[in-house]
Formats: C-alpha cells, structure tokens, sequence
C-alpha cells in the first residue's frame, strides 16, 4: 500500500488498491455465502472475478502507466456488474452493486468523460433493466428497476458536485500554494540584501549593529580577508608616495 499520499497520482493509486483489495474480499465472501446453495455457476463466477480483480492488481503493481490500469480496471469492474445483473446473479441486488459506478468513474476519469462512461453503462444496461430482450432469462422487477434508475441519478449528480468541488478546491490550493512560494522566493531574496552606508559604506547586521564590510563576511559566512590599499587610494593618502 501506499504510505504517503502526496499528489494526485498518489490519491488515485490507493482508492485503486483499496477498491481491488475490497472487490476480492467483497467476492470470496459472495462464495462463502453461496457454498450452501451448492450454485457452482455462481461460485465459478465469483472465483474468476476475484482471479481477474487480483490479476490487475498484479500488473498495476509493475505498469509504470497507471492510466491503462485504471481503464481496464473500470472496462473490467463495468463487464462484470453487467454479466451479473443480465443473468439476474443475487436477485435484484445486483442493481445495488452498480450504484457505486457513479462515484467511481467520475472519480477516475474526471466530471466529462466520467459522465460519459455513467451514460454509456446505463444505456448497455437498460435493455435487462425493463427486460426489453426477450432471451434474458431473468426478469428485472420493473418498479425496483425504475427506483435503480433514479438512485443511479441522483448518486451521479453528486459525485459530479464532489469531483466539481473537489477539483475546484485543489485548484485553489494550487494557487494559494503558488503564491505563498512565490512570497517566501522574495523574502528569501529581501534577506539577501545588506543594508550598506552610502558614505562610510559600514553595513548594518541583524541586530541593528553597523560594521565594517570585511567584519560582517567574516561572521556570515567562512571569508578571509588579507588587507592591502588600492591605486586610488594611495594618491589619497600618501601623496608623496604617487610623486
């Protein structure tokens, strides 16, 4: 598992391994709770969708482009949700696994295509859920179908709000970023300038003291100073020297 969460990139890595870690479990209790029933279809199922879920988090784990992993975890999760509610696998209740798929695409595809993909599933899914295909073998309860859809609707519109006001605040935190960066580069800049006197050119140290040039580098920082005079000043002060 991931330890720290630092960008982006990191945040989704850890929802997808925390959901690949989920579905399995979520699957090998599904055998257990079928065993007793004797489906060996169902149990068949279940085993090969834990094998699938678990072989994508085998290659997520050595793909260095996660954004392949995620689409096929999605195309995967969304293949599997569909060949259970067409063959009608638990009932009715395998409507109620597919509300997660709202929050989940838009979560990792973003608000626009993220929406896309909530259509394109519902719109796959639509024929088994009014039982418009005559060689289905289950048949959707129509009442509960409608209550799905409006569910499915309603848990769409929010993880759009979310994913909305999410990207918008991580936005502005970016930029609140940027700019505090951006502070600290001129203060850090501002720090570098030495007070210096225009007329005995002493600076003035931290502390308000004002002192020679050469005193002050040698306490802020490892520079030796070997004295000598320069041209201009010799003429100045030694006048019988220059002649």
């Amino acid at each position: 598992m991931i330890e720290k969460i630092r960008n982006e990139d990191d945040r989704r890595r850890y929802f997808a391994l925390y959901g690949l870690f989920t579905g399995i479990s979520v699957c090998l209790i599904q055998i257990i709770l079928i065993l007793p029933r004797g489906d060996r279809t169902a149990i068949v199922l279940n085993l090969s969708e834990a094998g699938i879920l678990f072989f994508i988090f085998l290659i997520s784990r050595r793909m260095k482009n996660k954004r392949i992993i995620y689409f096929l975890g999605l195309l995967t999760l969304s293949l599997l949700l569909l060949t259970n509610i067409y063959r009608g696998e638990g009932g009715e209740s395998s409507l109620i696994w597919a509300l997660i798929l709202p929050l989940v695409y838009i979560f990792y595809r973003g608000v626009r295509r993220g929406t896309g993909w909530v259509i394109a599933f519902l719109v796959i899914l639509i024929p088994s859920l009014f039982n418009l295909l005559p060689f289905l073998t289950y048949r959707h309860n129509i009442s509960f179908s409608t209550q799905f859809l409006i569910a499915y609707a309603i848990l769409t519109s929010l993880s759009i709000s979310l994913e909305y006001s999410r990207s918008r605040h991580q936005h502005y935190q970016e930029e609140k970023n940027r700019k505090l960066q951006a502070a600290l580069d001129e203060i850090e800049f501002l720090q570098e300038i030495i007070p210096i006197c225009s007329y005995c050119k002493k600076v003035r140290d931290d502390k308000g003291y004002w002192d020679q040039v050469d005193k002050y580098l040698s306490r802020h920082g490892d520079f030796l100073f070997s004295h000598s005079i320069c041209p201009d000043c010799l003429r100045e002060q030694f006048p019988e020297e220059d002649n």
